[in-house]
């Protein structure tokens, strides 16, 4: 394996390994318990990788305008939104794409974990990951979109005008009538019209999946993102996931 890319959550993970050549070799995607040790029972992981990157997946994040930004202080604008337990440790990102700094936390052990783990390791925050890419995607299609992200129960929502940045947040479904929800509230809270505007998804949907013909009642133009042009297809092992399952993993494995 050349690779792994690691999407790394609370409660719910994923993973895409790379061979030689760039393509996917291997997906996994599962639960666990709240910020366990789940990486000790893969055998996977017990193979030799010449790059680990690792996307950390969750709610306790938020975007700072650049000017606004003081880099002293980080952990006040997290603190300003919720409680945050002295176990998390505060980090910041700059996003270019959006002149903004990304603050986020995460428990101070797990950077530990992974870099005993892997030590050729590295990692950011999911967000980090997709902004960059989703915003020129967006760019490219002009006008109104969204995407739409999805990793086992949760679903990460993007909406676009012109390229810029109206909204995003991330929520936990317990149905697919939630994913259905949250899709539509971002909708109206940026005043985009279901009926008109492009929605894009990746990550964990397929078009047979109840929350895909539940958001095709009302999204008409419902889409897939694609791998960017030149990209490797997934290998004969995984042929029968959708490209659109390893954009993320992708964008993680160039990104770092």
């Amino acid at each position: 394996m050349a690779e792994l890319s690691i999407l790394a959550g609370v409660d719910s993970s994923a993973y895409v390994a790379f061979g030689a050549s760039g393509e996917p070799v291997a997906l996994r995607m599962l639960d666990h318990a709240p910020y366990t040790n789940w990486y000790a029972a893969d055998a996977r992981f017990e193979q030799t990788f010449s790059r680990v990157n690792i996307a950390w997946c969750s709610e306790m994040a938020v975007l700072i305008p650049a000017r606004l930004f003081d880099p002293t202080r980080p952990e006040v604008y997290l603190q300003q939104l919720t409680t945050l337990p002295p176990s998390m440790k505060v980090y910041s990102e700059a996003v270019a794409a959006l002149d903004a700094y990304l603050l986020f936390a995460l428990p101070e052990e797990l950077p530990k974990l992974w870099q005993q783990l892997f030590p050729q390791s590295r990692f950011m925050h999911v967000l980090s990951l997709m902004l960059g890419p989703l915003q020129r995607h967006a760019a490219e299609v002009g006008g109104e979109v969204v995407h739409a992200y999805l990793q086992a129960k949760d679903i990460r929502l993007f909406v676009w005008r012109d390229g810029k940045l109206l909204f995003t947040n991330v929520f936990s479904c317990q149905s697919a009538r939630d994913f259905l929800y949250f899709s539509l509230l971002a909708f109206d809270q940026t005043s985009c019209r279901p009926n008109l505007t492009p929605m894009y998804l990746f990550g964990e949907i397929t078009e047979d999946a109840e929350i895909y013909r539940n958001l095709h009642r009302y999204v008409k133009e419902l889409r897939f993102l694609s791998y960017p042009a030149g990209s490797l297809a997934p290998g004969p092992r995984l042929a029968a996931y959708p490209d659109h399952f390893f954009v993320a993993p992708h964008w993680l494995r160039t990104h770092l």
